[in-house]
């Protein structure tokens, strides 16, 4: 698995899928990534305890597509260094990786389309959200990325006023222990841009009303007016919540969230 000159794509596709007594993996010096090179590597390798280390800087369209899914052993991700994306390259990387507590640094500034797509669906220790920095967005680059993440308290800052279609679609289904909001500066929404993005978040409480415990105003943009539609760029957005405002809201309108919740900037 070194950095060889003809890596070809899928080359280590499933290599050790179910080799459930693997605890270690082996060594992946390679730097350059070919498509879909390491996809479903270590695919319900239950045991696997010990990730290698993955140093490459470039990445390759499904590199580490489905690498680690249902690793339900894996309490810790390798570090990832890359700051350039390709397509689906982090594609459900940690899917159903149950015991995972911390999510690595996740640097990249540019993403790519589907880049982060369900990269840590059903992670049920998951706790902490990676910082997300990146200001330019592509088509459903973090489409399902906490999706029954069920531990997660806190999403992270979503700072980009750029977006693109689906970027945050179903983002966080199901994180049924989330209690605070992120901060939506972008005032031109493409189409299904927060499509039921906290879906069946049941610890989210929103409400039409101010009153004694709802008192945190929120907003969709949150200080300016939104300049541009697309097709179910908020449907369903807090669909199955926990408070009486449950499904889609409407834009430049303030709506309270419990006072026991908060917003993160």
């Amino acid at each position: 698995a070194g950095n060889h000159p003809t890596m070809a794509a899928h080359c280590f596709d499933h290599l050790f899928y179910k080799c459930n007594a693997l605890v270690k993996a082996p060594r992946l010096p390679a730097e350059t990534l070919t498509p879909y090179c390491y996809s479903s590597m270590f695919g319900h390798c239950e045991s696997l305890t010990i990730a290698p280390k993955l140093p490459a800087e470039t990445l390759a369209e499904g590199c580490y597509e489905f690498m680690f899914m249902y690793c339900t052993s894996l309490k810790e991700a390798p570090e990832l260094p890359a700051e350039t994306m390709a397509d689906s390259c982090y594609s459900w990387m940690f899917h159903s990786c149950t015991a995972l507590e911390e999510a690595p640094v996740l640097a990249a500034t540019e993403l790519a389309e589907f880049c982060y797509e369900g990269m840590f669906y059903r992670c049920f220790s998951l706790r902490t959200a990676p910082d997300l920095p990146a200001d330019v967005m592509k088509t459903s680059c973090y489409n399902m990325m906490f999706s029954d993440c069920t531990s997660l308290l806190e999403p992270p800052s979503l700072p980009s006023v750029e977006l693109a279609p689906y970027c945050y679609a179903w983002m966080f289904q199901s994180c049924t222990s989330l209690y605070k909001l992120p901060a939506l500066p972008a005032v031109d929404l493409p189409n299904g841009c927060y499509w039921h993005m906290f879906h069946w978040c049941r610890n989210i409480k929103l409400s039409e009303k101010e009153s004694e415990y709802y008192n945190i105003p929120y907003r969709i943009p949150i200080s300016e007016n939104v300049q541009s539609v697309g097709n179910n760029s908020v449907s369903w957005m807090f669909s199955q919540t926990g408070g009486p405002f449950l499904n889609t809201p409407e834009l430049d309108t303030v709506y309270y969230l419990h006072r026991s919740q908060g917003i993160v900037w």
